[in-house]
């Protein structure tokens, strides 16, 4: 089933803005990378929802910083991180803060670096 979808997600890649930037990583590898940043942005995703529901939301904060806490430790593997994601949890107004994004660019740093490159000369092309 993967060969399938490799076959027809590979040439797409390739020929994506992101295609010169790729690197050494295979296409599985950067299918990978790119669903646990959207996981990362969902989990911040939902840790910014509390400032939706007024009265609610240092509850919501209560309930969400240890599940939040435990996400960032089992997928992206940083104590320290995780730790900073419970606490901007916890504490009012730091909710805006992408702690889950920030540990998966810990963890994936020649992704980001490869997307912050593609990103770049998009801008280039634009300007």
């Amino acid at each position: 089933m993967w060969a399938a979808a490799r076959e027809k997600v590979e040439p797409l890649l390739r020929k994506s803005p992101l295609g010169k930037h790729l690197g050494p990583h295979s296409v599985e590898e950067w299918v990978y990378a790119l669903l646990m940043l959207g996981v990362a942005v969902l989990i911040d995703f939902v840790g910014t929802l509390s400032y939706v529901v007024p009265g609610i939301g240092d509850l919501a904060d209560v309930i969400w910083a240890p599940i939040s806490a435990v996400l960032v430790k089992v997928l992206y593997g940083s104590t320290l991180l995780a730790a900073c994601n419970f606490v901007e949890e916890l504490l009012p107004g730091l909710d805006f803060i992408p702690t889950a994004t920030i540990a998966w660019a810990n963890k994936y740093r020649d992704f980001a670096s490869r997307i912050i490159a593609c990103a770049k000369d998009l801008q280039k092309k634009q300007s």
